[in-house]
């Protein structure tokens, strides 16, 4: 009997950095979620944030905070994304 995957926690490929954390997280499809928030903080919010491709927890995209974001769809003091 198979495992359901909707049950299981996502096993993540995480890489710290000197600047900070970064998750990867690759589907079976080939599509790809990562982000990264960086430990420099600026009012309490990462200095900067990096969001691509849909959470795997709850099948929506991320919306980075902090001072400067990067994603998809965004709305920032600093927004930059493609």
């Amino acid at each position: 009997m198979s495992e359901n995957l909707l049950l299981t926690p996502p096993k993540y490929k995480t890489t710290v950095t000197t600047f900070g954390p970064r998750r990867e997280f690759l589907y079976s499809s080939g599509a790809r979620f990562s982000d990264y928030a960086s430990h420099a903080t600026f009012m309490g919010a990462p200095l900067v944030t990096i969001a691509n491709g849909r959470n795997p927890e709850t099948g929506k995209r991320l919306s980075p905070g902090g001072f400067s974001r990067s994603a998809s769809e965004l709305a920032g003091w600093w927004p930059s994304g493609s």
